[in-house]
């Protein structure tokens, strides 16, 4: 998602040859209620100076990492963690940190 302030709403995002969803520029869109799962590299890919809306989504079982951030996005990881109990797995976090994270 390239500028998007959409939603994303009750689907399920799996099995794509790369990410589950990628989102850059100034993308605000509302994500939630979707499940994320089995993609062939990451969940959520978030580039600079995106932040999308991310809420009650299931995000699991990716074959790299569940979310992917770059630096301008760790001011609302926490938020994510909260809001979407069910990211389950690693995570990569900006200045090269892995986290794994498995809430339920």
């Amino acid at each position: 998602m390239v500028d998007s302030d959409g939603v994303i709403k009750e689907n399920q995002i799996m099995n794509n040859y790369t990410s589950g969803l990628l989102t850059e520029k100034n993308t605000v869109a509302k994500i939630h209620s979707n499940t994320i799962s089995n993609n062939m590299t990451t969940g959520i890919i978030i580039k600079d100076p995106s932040l999308p809306d991310l809420k009650k989504n299931s995000i699991k079982e990716n074959n790299m990492f569940q979310v992917q951030m770059e630096s301008h996005a760790k001011q609302k990881w926490k938020e994510y963690k909260t809001d979407n109990p069910q990211i389950s797995g690693e995570s990569v976090i900006p200045k090269n940190l892995v986290e794994t994270c498995v809430i339920f």
